[in-house]
Parts: structure tokens; C-alpha cells; sequence
């Protein structure tokens, strides 16, 4: 899968693949949340914590703009922040996600319709855009290939509704 898309498969470890792909710097791979790409810990200092759940993470580069996005699903692994007002307009999409977002008035120009269906048909639990990139996390592992390049080819499709806004 790897050599087919032009990725670099990086060994030991989990599963992970990087390099270019559509113009941007993409990676793939299997991760426990606590962990960065090169498997540093993410989390602060002085906390612990005890994630044993593994996600597929498909990340992209995307030009800083300052904005800052966070879309996560309701429920079991992330804390439900109350009720949110519809966001997007779409019902299921509203039901099942939170948004937070810099630029609240932005939400729509960047997750069009498409990208909604896409987000709810891959079971994505969260996009996070910060800086000078957007990630996708899926819980579990995931190694069907058709779903490995769906996922890549999401966050491009996010990546460049976010720099064509």
C-alpha cells in the first residue's frame, strides 16, 4: 500500500506511513492516543493516564491560518460538553458530533455536505485542526486498504476546503 500510494512505511512499532500524497504531507498509522507519530508522549506532566485504545489517525498538512477546529462524536470516548445548538444543519451530523471552532461562522464552508457523509460513513470520532494540521481519528485499527486511501483522501479533501475557505 505504501509503495502504490508513494508513501515511505516506517518500521517498528506500529504501523505508519508518510511522505507526499495530493500535494500535501500526509501520515497514516495505527496509535494510542497518548503518543505522537514517532511514539513521544503526548500527554503533560504530572498526569497519567491509562489509554489501551488504539486509533487510525490519517493527518495532512494544511497552511496555518490561525484557525482552530475540533469535531468529535458524542459519547463513550470523549466528554459530552452539554448541548450545542445545531451546527451544520444536518440533522444525524448535529445529533452525533460536537464542533468547536476559532471561526464558528466558517463550520459550513468547510465541512460541505460530502464531507459530513464522509465523515459519518467512516465512523471518524474526531477531526482536530490545529496549526498546520488537520487530523482524523478513527477508533480500532483499520487495514482494509480501500478504507486506508478513503481516509487519506477525507483529510486532503478537508485540508483543501480549509485553504479554499
Amino acid at each position: 500500500f505504501a509503495r502504490n500510494k508513494g508513501l515511505t512505511f516506517v518500521k517498528g512499532g506500529y504501523p505508519r506511513l508518510s511522505g507526499p500524497y495530493r500535494g500535501r504531507e500526509v501520515k497514516l498509522a495505527v496509535i494510542n492516543p497518548d503518543y505522537d507519530f514517532e511514539g513521544h508522549v503526548q500527554i503533560t506532566a504530572g498526569t497519567t493516564t491509562s489509554s489501551n485504545v488504539l486509533v487510525t489517525r490519517a493527518s495532512a498538512s494544511v497552511k496555518d491560518n490561525g484557525l482552530k477546529l475540533k469535531v468529535y462524536e458524542k459519547g463513550r470516548y470523549f466528554r459530552d460538553a452539554g448541548e450545542q445548538p445545531p451546527v451544520v444543519g444536518n440533522e444525524m451530523f448535529d445529533a452525533k458530533f460536537m464542533i468547536s471552532c476559532s471561526s464558528p461562522d466558517e463550520v459550513k464552508s468547510i465541512l460541505r455536505p460530502e464531507i459530513q457523509s464522509s465523515l459519518l460513513e467512516y465512523r471518524i470520532k474526531s477531526l482536530d485542526l490545529q496549526q498546520d494540521t488537520v487530523k482524523l481519528d478513527v477508533v480500532g485499527v483499520e487495514s482494509r486498504l480501500e478504507i486506508l486511501e478513503a481516509y487519506l483522501e477525507l483529510v486532503c479533501r478537508i485540508a483543501d476546503e480549509i485553504e479554499n475557505r
